[in-house]
């Protein structure tokens, strides 16, 4: 949730200034991934995730970073199972058009690490398989202020984004090496030298092989000039097909949110 500002008489900020927000979230995250690179079964678990971030707000922008991180321990089966690793970076900067609706762009990184179980790899001869991506994209966010029985300044944010052109590093077969890693007198078995190689490996592509929607949903309210607090719902798509073999994932986040305001 982007949690624009919101001006009201008791909120105490000058809207002409800066102000500097520090937010930390932790969640619940109910995951669904399907990797055809290993198998056409689809995992589901719900696991913890966390977030940070920081945001500057003025009277006509919003710009903010966003941390996540998600361990995910799914199974679908005595034949397979996934150990995931899911960070993600959310960068974006949007600007007001009019009172309460916020457009502009967005970059985001996220990485995804699967790990299949010990009996798994005995048949896929797979230890690992892995997606990189970056995307830049519109973002769009409207807020608006609830009236507080009791006073106090309380609102409510809505904001969706999708990705229109993305890198994406997703070898074909889910083993860790890209192609041009297998060249001969190239592999190593320590995996030395691979990261350049990796980060070169990937392709950009639009909508047609690469489609990722975020929408962000939060309702926040202000203990004090210095504190707020916040209750969000996050859902995340994105289906990659780079090499032949597609990756869908759907999450559904709930957070509680607590933030500093300076």
């Amino acid at each position: 949730m982007s949690l624009p500002l919101i001006t009201s008489p008791t909120m105490g900020q000058d809207v002409a200034n800066n102000i500097r927000t520090a937010t930390v979230r932790i969640g619940l995250s109910h995951t669904h991934i399907q990797d055809h690179r290993m198998s056409a079964v689809a995992q589901h678990a719900w696991s913890p995730k966390y977030e940070v971030g920081y945001r500057q707000t003025s009277e006509k922008r919003i710009s903010q970073i966003r941390m996540q991180f998600t361990s995910i321990n799914s199974n679908s089966g005595s034949l397979l199972s996934l150990r995931s690793i899911k960070p993600a970076i959310y960068y974006s900067y949007e600007r007001q058009v009019q009172t309460g609706i916020w457009v502009g762009g967005f970059i985001d990184h996220s990485t995804l690490l699967n790990f299949p179980s010990t009996r798994t790899a005995l048949y896929n001869n797979n230890p690992i398989a892995y997606h990189i991506g970056q995307s830049i994209g519109p973002r769009l966010t409207y807020s608006s202020p609830i009236s507080a029985p009791k006073g106090g300044d309380i609102g409510y944010s809505v904001s969706g984004q999708a990705a229109l052109l993305s890198y994406m590093i997703q070898p074909a077969y889910g083993h860790p090496y890209p192609e041009r890693y297998l060249q001969a007198y190239t592999f190593s078995p320590t995996r030395a030298g691979m990261a350049g190689p990796l980060l070169r490996s990937g392709k950009v592509r639009t909508i047609n092989a690469v489609r990722s929607f975020r929408l962000e949903m939060g309702v926040f309210f202000y203990l004090s000039d210095k504190v707020m607090f916040s209750i969000d719902y996050n859902a995340d798509v994105l289906y990659a097909n780079t090499q032949g073999k597609a990756l869908h994932t759907h999450t559904h986040d709930i957070y509680v949110g607590a933030s500093y305001i300076h």
